[in-house]
């Protein structure tokens, strides 16, 4: 890290050239009308919003909170069938911010969502704030990997680290590779084995789950449902 720089001034920094969220939070306002899942025009809805990702080179890979704010003209929202129901919202505004050209790798990693409305008599936008563990984030451009417990899981070309970005070497990114399958083969052993024990469920999930790595593996219907490359 650079010696003129506090590690605040130094996450700040990052922060605003795109490089990681500011201590686990990512913050925005969206100067772009919200619509309901419903309209016709959601695929333009969703194009606009990740246009505000071009600039982000980093994803969340863990669980996230989401808060929506949404500012709204009060009587057009009770006056006219124009506006939605606040879930409607919700859900657009969720499959937006997720896949290859989003911020999340998919929406299921939201734990917990909050959203509500403001009176507006001007334009209509939204801000959001999305807040995770502050290292659970990785760089892009990803790909994801096939591992022994059926699960995809993501490897960057590079890392975040206090001395700047870090390019990775093919062999940076096979030893990666290898670690990872030895220590998920190693969880799948596990998981065979509590279920031959008896243990099922929920009970054998959380048992080994103790063992799993901290980066979360994913289906992969979703993963190409985002729009990701992955490979067995």
């Amino acid at each position: 890290m650079k010696d003129e720089l506090t590690p605040y001034e130094y996450e700040q920094q990052q922060y605003e050239k795109g490089l990681n969220p500011f201590f686990g939070e990512y913050r925005q306002t969206f100067n772009i009308p919200p619509i309901p899942y419903g309209n016709r025009n959601k695929k333009q809805f969703k194009v606009a919003v990740q246009e505000y990702f071009k600039d982000i080179h980093y994803y969340f890979y863990d669980e996230v909170k989401v808060e929506i704010e949404l500012y709204l003209n009060e009587r057009r929202r009770y006056e006219t069938p124009d506006s939605g129901d606040l879930d409607n919202y919700a859900k657009l505004i969720c499959d937006a911010i997720k896949g290859k050209d989003g911020i999340l790798i998919d929406d299921i990693q939201i734990q917990r969502l909050s959203i509500g409305w403001i009176d507006t008599v001007g334009e209509e936008y939204f801000d959001m704030r999305i807040f995770s563990r502050p290292d659970d984030f990785i760089m892009k451009d990803i790909e994801f990997y096939e591992m022994p417990n059926g699960m995809y899981y993501p490897i960057s070309n590079k890392i975040w680290t206090l001395n700047g970005i870090k390019e990775l070497t093919g062999t940076d990114k096979e030893a990666i590779q290898k670690l990872l399958f030895k220590r998920l083969k190693n969880v799948s052993v596990l998981r065979h084995e509590l279920h031959k024990s008896g243990l099922q469920g929920e009970k054998a999930y959380y048992e080994y789950m103790k063992a799993h790595p901290i980066l979360r593996g994913y289906n992969k219907n979703r993963l190409l449902e985002s729009g990701f490359n992955i490979y067995r």
